[in-house]
């Protein structure tokens, strides 16, 4: 009897990571729609979303620029008690920032803190082009401060360019030459994006 409730275990985790993985190809098709009705589906089909098939239909979502949806999903994911993870916060800041929902997406940084999900160089990047997006370079900066404080890599120029270009916007040239330096103290190499 334990070898067969192991083994029924075993055939929906790999249906699981199936659907999973069709919903990621909806998603990378601009398919958010078809997303979302096959992680609804799930259920019917006896198996149990997780964070990662949650997080394959938030990522289509935000793909397609869709953050109503995005932010849908992370709530009822938290309604079913999955707990979101880095990947999942990410998505849908970067979703709310595409979508110009700064406040949104500085509400999500928060939450995410409170429940002691810690944010990456992606969660930085995408709140950093959200600043971008609304002119707000004090705000770029704040950030940048902040994931340098909490010792958060950078992993490349992006996230250092993307304020920089933030402060050039909004003709904050020393404040971007700041940054440079910085970046090259925090060892990390400029690229063609970061001289412009």
């Amino acid at each position: 009897p334990q070898d067969a409730s192991q083994a029924v275990r075993v055939r929906q985790n790999c249906k699981l990571r199936d659907y999973t993985k069709a919903i990621t190809a909806c998603g990378k098709q601009g398919k958010w729609q078809e997303a979302i009705h096959m992680l609804s589906s799930l259920q019917s089909k006896g198996l149990t979303p997780n964070v990662y098939s949650y997080t394959a239909a938030m990522t289509a979502c935000q793909r397609a620029c869709q953050s109503d949806a995005c932010l849908k999903l992370l709530q009822d994911m938290q309604n079913h008690a999955i707990m979101p993870d880095t990947v999942a916060y990410t998505a849908a800041i970067t979703a709310c920032s595409k979508g110009n929902k700064w406040m949104e997406a500085e509400a999500l940084l928060q939450q995410m803190r409170n429940k002691g999900v810690s944010p990456n160089a992606a969660t930085y990047n995408a709140l950093i082009c959200g600043c971008q997006a609304n002119g707000r370079w004090a705000e770029a900066l704040h950030l940048i401060g902040t994931m340098r404080q909490e010792h958060v890599s950078a992993g490349g120029p992006l996230v250092y360019s993307a304020a920089m270009s933030t402060c050039q916007k909004e003709g904050k040239w020393q404040e971007a030459l700041h940054l440079f330096w910085q970046m090259q103290e925090d060892g990390i190499r400029p690229d063609r994006v970061s001289y412009r």
